[in-house]
């Protein structure tokens, strides 16, 4: 009797909690789903539905897995334990247990790591939802967490998934080593790093043992502050303050960046003279503003340079001299619609050492080239106006040497106001559908408001042209694994273009040249609008004929890649036969491991090369490279540039460079340097600089360099 009871019970217990059981299993909560490897266990006593072996919740806003996962019906939470993960809007959490709210999709758990690239979190315990949580003393790595890995240890720090970390009470570090640095807040963008930092050091003889940093950290959102401090055993310190600041969200972009330094330089001996061989002041300072925005059809460029002299970035900044020997102060607003854009921009030197044209400022609009007729006449134009003043020393050019002992003086010439204005007609026709001709009448109005004279003054250029141009294509079914080649096409545009160009008004010699021609090996630009060198323009009569030709690849993306680009060009100068010349343009890329560019002028009356620049590399993924450059212009400049490197481990290689001059005849400069990798975020060089004719640096030089390459 009691056996069919027992029986009784169990078969109506299996009737009432099988389906109790899939139906828990399927809705646990709105949209929420319970599985795993195992079948579901469910307490009816304790209201607990229990699966194990790889189990899974999934909701509309989080997908949890673990060893095992409890669900408690009264009060609709979860309990995750053993290998948990917890993935959703963003939210990448591992955790040995974890419990999770699905009424207000709130969680907590024990020790906790995570991940956001380049960010990796790790902490003693987190709570939150998966659009935000905090976690509890907590470590931030910029990148894996191993050796040489940049970390930010924190009391707590507040994650929005994706987004942004905020965090208070941080000690920098780096995984490895053994000191700390406090830093009072932190509250970032996950696509920025946690700091910014250089370091240089060394010996030279005029400087004595050095060492150079550049180190900033977050303050607040988009912030980075921080300082220059170097020191030199012969020249003193220098400090500065650094600060940068990057807003990209929304519809607008912000980047600025504020890098100044200051330093006593109380070595008289090798403190010297400066550009105008007056006698530099021990008090030695640089300030460099740099500002980037955008917003919509807006863009705002702006770079301010203020130096005591001019050899202070030569003497302590000396990569980057050669980019800022001027030392001068530009900016640029650009408003862009859809037939036309306004461009403004300004230049001036706040420190006047070297010879530049002020713009002070300049403004120009133009129209795009576009229809005006139903005949397929189109038309374009421009209208420029500025004030420009032209700084010169004692009336030297730009290229000539400065006496070694007079003591010189910048002149600030009279501003002169200039009228640019220009309008452009063509009609081009096919032919055939492979044939074009466009015939193209345009002119050009320049005004002056001043002259050498004394006068006002004006020119006027008009040109016609007749442009003759064809285009044809084959394609081969070529296969090459080895030069990733899938299938050949060629593109070829033969061309032949006549121009002639008459010049009426004041004379070049009657007109101040503050745009004008620099010689170049690339060919110059037939359309009368395009030209900058607006203050040499002259008359000119050439055709020109030549050949366009490119062949490609299909890529893996389905989009063309260039293999090599070749273009010929013989311009015929119909009224001075010594300015014919032939233009060789050349860049090829077959494969990402070599680079070829060359661009040519060769003056074809009496066989001379003009001007002509080469650049070719070739490389072994990360294994070896090597580099060579040749920049040549007639009577001026022949330099040729040779460097390499060559990994000999995993974390050691060796580089080496020399560049030569053909005027002096020697070398002047060579480096040979031992490069060194530390972790994944960290590069060493250790290096010998030896250079030749370089008056205000030593021929020998010892330096080590410290990079940080996620930064």
């Amino acid at each position: 009797m009691r056996l069919r009871h027992l029986f009784l019970f169990a078969t109506v217990c299996g009737l009432y909690a099988a389906p109790s059981l899939h139906a828990q299993a399927s809705d646990l909560a709105s949209g929420a789903e319970l599985s795993a490897d195992e079948p579901l266990e469910r307490d009816l006593q304790n209201g607990v539905v229990t699966a194990r072996g790889n189990a899974e919740v999934r909701t509309e806003d989080i997908r949890i897995t673990a060893d095992l996962i409890q669900y408690y019906e009264q009060d609709r939470k979860l309990i995750a334990e053993g290998h948990v993960t917890a993935t959703g809007k963003g939210l990448r959490l591992l955790t040995d247990e974890l419990t999770y709210d699905l009424d207000t999709q709130r969680f907590n758990t024990g020790h906790f790591r995570a991940g956001y690239p380049p960010f990796f979190i790790e902490g003693e315990n987190a709570e939150g939802t998966p659009e935000e949580f905090i976690g509890e003393i907590a470590t931030l790595y910029y990148g894996e967490p191993a050796t040489g890995t940049p970390r930010l240890r924190v009391g707590s720090a507040r994650v929005r998934p994706g987004e942004r970390v905020r965090a208070e009470d941080i000690r920098f570090g780096v995984q490895g080593l053994d000191f700390e640095i406090p830093i009072a807040t932190l509250d970032r963008s996950f696509a920025l790093p946690p700091i910014q930092a250089s370091v240089a050091g060394g010996y030279r003889g005029n400087l004595g043992a050095y060492v150079q940093s550049e180190l900033l950290f977050p303050f607040g959102s988009n912030v980075l502050g921080g300082t220059n401090l170097d020191v030199y055993t012969n020249r003193g310190a220098l400090v500065g303050p650094i600060v940068s600041y990057r807003d990209n969200e929304g519809e607008s972009t912000s980047t600025t960046t504020l890098n100044s330094g200051w330093i006593y330089d109380y070595n008289d001996d090798e403190r010297g003279d400066d550009r105008l061989n007056q006698p530099i002041d021990p008090q030695r300072y640089f300030a460099r503003l740099n500002h980037r925005q955008t917003f919509k059809n807006l863009s705002f460029n702006a770079q301010l340079n203020y130096v005591s002299d001019s050899e202070i970035l030569r003497d302590f900044r000396w990569d980057l001299y050669p980019y800022l020997q001027e030392a001068d102060s530009h900016f640029e607003v650009l408003y862009t619609a859809e037939d036309w854009f306004l461009t403004a921009w300004g230049r001036t030197s706040l420190s006047s050492y070297y010879p530049i044209t002020e713009r002070l400022p300049e403004v120009r609009l133009q129209t795009r080239l576009r229809p005006i007729t139903e005949f397929n006449i189109y038309h374009r134009g421009h209208l420029q106006a500025g004030y420009l003043r032209r700084q010169t020393i004692e009336g030297l050019d730009y290229n000539d040497r400065l006496p070694e002992e007079e003591v010189l003086e910048v002149d600030f010439g009279d501003g002169v106001a200039r009228v640019d204005g220009y309008y452009e007609l063509q009609r081009p026709s096919w032919i055939t559908n492979w044939l074009r001709l466009t015939p193209n009448a345009a002119a050009r109005y320049i005004y002056y408001g001043d002259s050498p004279s004394g006068d006002d003054a004006d020119r006027l250029l008009t040109q016609v042209g007749l442009d003759l141009t064809a285009e044809g294509s084959a394609y081969w079914n070529y296969q090459n694994k080895t030069w990733n080649i899938n299938g050949l096409r060629h593109i070829v545009r033969p061309m032949v273009r006549y121009l002639y160009r008459e010049d009426q008004g004041a004379g070049l010699d009657e007109i101040y040249q503050f745009d004008y021609y620099l010689p170049h090996p690339s060919r110059p630009l037939f359309n009368l609008g395009d030209r900058v060198d607006v203050d040499s323009l002259s008359k000119l009569h050439v055709t020109r004929v030549g050949v366009e030709n490119t062949l490609q690849t299909r890529g893996k993306n389905g989009q063309s890649r260039n293999l090599v680009r070749l273009d010929l060009f013989q311009d015929f100068d119909l009224e001075d036969e010594a300015r014919d010349a032939l233009y060789t343009e050349l860049s090829t890329q077959p494969a990402p491991w070599l680079d070829f560019r060359l661009a040519h002028k060769w003056r074809t009356e009496d066989a001379e090369a003009e001007a002509y620049y080469i650049n070719a590399s070739i490389l072994s993924a990360d294994k070896w490279r090597a580099t060579m450059s040749v920049d040549h212009l007639e009577d001026e400049v022949t330099q040729i540039g040779l460097s390499g490197f060559y990994r000999l481990t995993e974390n050691i290689g060796v580089l080496a460079s020399a560049r030569y001059d053909d005027e002096l005849g020697d070398l002047t400069r060579q480096l040979y340097a031992v490069r060194q990798r530390w972790g994944s975020f960290w590069e060493f060089d250790y290096g010998v600089l030896l250079t030749n004719g370089d008056q205000r640096q030593d021929d020998m030089r010892i330096q080590l360099k410290v990079r940080f390459l996620a930064f």
